[in-house]
């Protein structure tokens, strides 16, 4: 065998050790993606959950017609129902479904 068929091996082992060691970086990638899109889908999940729960009080001033004064003013009258989270205040659907049917007033003719 002479030089250039020697290079032209070793050229060949080269791309061929290349080319797995990209096979398998690219399927490791693959399952570190699959794992972070599982649990990213996860959390999205869990969001959705608590916003079909759950409302911030701009929500509940838009829910009730009301401005944010008066809501601060009724959550701390324990008018409604909140829970806080750090620096968040929830407001829980319900809470606020239950505020309206206690205190909404119908007009008999």
């Amino acid at each position: 065998m002479n030089n250039s068929q020697m290079v032209q091996v070793h050229n060949t082992n080269e791309d061929a050790l290349v080319s797995r060691i990209a096979n398998r970086v690219t399927e490791e990638i693959s399952k570190i993606l699959q794992k972070t899109n599982i649990n990213n889908s996860s959390k999205q999940k869990k969001i959705e959950e608590l916003k079909n729960k759950y409302a911030s009080r701009d929500e509940a001033c838009e829910m009730l017609n009301i401005s944010l004064g008066t809501l601060n003013k009724m959550l701390k009258n324990k008018e409604i129902i909140h829970v806080k989270n750090g620096r968040y205040t929830l407001i829980p659907i319900q809470s606020i479904e239950d505020y309206l049917t206690r205190n909404t007033k119908t007009i008999e003719n």
